[in-house]
């Protein structure tokens, strides 16, 4: 009787460690953690008003049939202004996107995590992320400051632009260039990525002209880079009596009178 007492009291003890044992969580991206259930992770560095995701695996340790179910963030846990969205299935993995508050200040934030299954009788389990809240993580320079072309003919920079986040980013470009010079053009990176594009000017009128190029980013309109650069544009027949009609030149107001009357006669001869 007593061997029959000490074998069910193993039994259960044996029991009650596999269950506890098994009881797991897997970070799987941005990073790798494993058995994190209770721990704290540090996920990294973004900007203000960007948006991650992170992705666990469903296998609770419990069996096929008890794998977790749904992740989401405890509410009361996340900081002001900050947002989550449901978690997505991704074959054996679930995945939620966060979104940060614009207005958030640089700063270190941390939320809590928690998993379950919604239909088994299996204890959900917690875990807390850790994010770091920081500007100039982006930036923007152009290889060459100086091209040239013909009037009429546009000419390429080659725009270079880095993302240090972990969260993917997008920017846009302007400038005081007259309208017309530059093309409206948007930009993508992946995060911790840095690429190069291109852009291109149409100087409608000869002359050289310097101007600025202003990146700024789509998440919350922040400025990345203001970069001075210089457009050269060799006049052709036709560009050099058409002045007039596309702005005047760069050199001299007073010119102004001749290049009214070479309007006039561009439009005479090539209209």
């Amino acid at each position: 009787m007593m061997t029959m007492k000490k074998i069910l009291f193993v039994f259960l003890v044996l029991s009650l460690f596999c269950i506890s044992a098994s009881a797991k969580i897997n970070l799987i991206l941005p990073i790798e953690e494993s058995n994190i259930a209770d721990k704290e992770i540090n996920l990294g560095l973004i900007a203000p008003g960007e948006s991650f995701s992170f992705t666990v695996s469903s296998d609770s340790g419990f069996g096929d049939l008890d794998r977790w179910t749904n992740a989401a963030i405890v509410e009361s846990s996340l900081p002001a202004g900050w947002t989550f969205e449901n978690a997505v299935p991704y074959g054996l993995t679930l995945s939620v996107k966060v979104n940060s508050n614009p207005k958030s200040t640089e700063d270190v934030y941390s939320f809590k995590v928690k998993l379950f299954n919604e239909t088994r009788k299996i204890e959900p389990e917690f875990f807390t992320l850790v994010i770091s809240l920081k500007n100039d993580l982006q930036k923007a320079s152009v290889s060459s400051s100086l091209a040239s072309t013909v009037v009429g003919s546009p000419v390429s920079y080659d725009l270079i632009l880095i993302n240090d986040s972990l969260a993917d980013h997008s920017f846009y470009i302007s400038s005081d260039l007259p309208a017309g010079w530059i093309e409206s053009k948007s930009f993508f990176v992946e995060a911790g990525k840095q690429k190069a594009f291109s852009f291109s000017v149409t100087p409608l009128v000869y002359g050289s002209r310097d101007f600025t190029l202003t990146v700024k980013s789509k998440i919350n309109e922040s400025i990345i880079a203001v970069i001075p650069l210089k457009v050269e544009a060799k006049p052709t027949l036709r560009g050099k009596y058409a002045v007039g009609l596309q702005g005047y030149s760069f050199f001299t107001p007073t010119l102004a009178p001749f290049y009214a009357l070479n309007a006039l006669i561009a439009e005479f001869l090539f209209g």
